[in-house]
């Protein structure tokens, strides 16, 4: 769970990442292209849409930090759709590692003790997403099975 200073340390800080958020989210991306060019497959080729739900999602997400029982369902359902769009567990070390790289970037006086709330929150997001895949492989498999027989 973040403690109250982990939210208001990332509240405080995404409020001056927000101030161009289509800069910050076009260098997340191309970020995440330069660690692994192979995951450009999986998004389509015009990112505009993309980066619009992205910035919803993550406005979402950061206004309701501390109503982490309305961020978990959504989060395991982006991490079920995630799927269907070939994402593997493994991509999300790599997203989050463009994503803190362009934390630091854009939060050029960010403390550690910033930083260290925005890598526990995206371990939280990405290991509830995760694990809702895993869930989902899961349930599929045993309906699969239960079908089988």
């Amino acid at each position: 769970m973040l403690t109250p200073r982990q939210i208001e340390l990332i509240q405080d800080s995404f409020a001056t990442a927000t101030k161009a958020p289509e800069e910050v989210i076009e260098n997340l991306f191309w970020r995440l292209f330069a660690l692994d060019p192979g995951l450009r497959y999986l998004f389509p080729e015009d990112l505009t849409d993309l980066h619009r739900r992205f910035g919803f999602m993550l406005g979402f997400l950061i206004h309701r930090l501390d109503r982490w029982d309305e961020i978990a369902p959504r989060l395991r359902n982006l991490g079920v759709r995630h799927i269907s769009y070939g994402v593997q567990a493994r991509h999300y070390e790599t997203f989050g590692q463009a994503l803190m790289e362009t934390l630091n970037d854009v939060l050029l006086d960010a403390d550690s003790e910033c930083i260290a709330a925005w890598n526990f929150l995206y371990e939280r997001v990405s290991s509830t997403m995760i694990a809702a895949e895993c869930e989902e492989f899961t349930v599929g498999a045993s309906s699969d099975h239960m079908r089988a027989r």
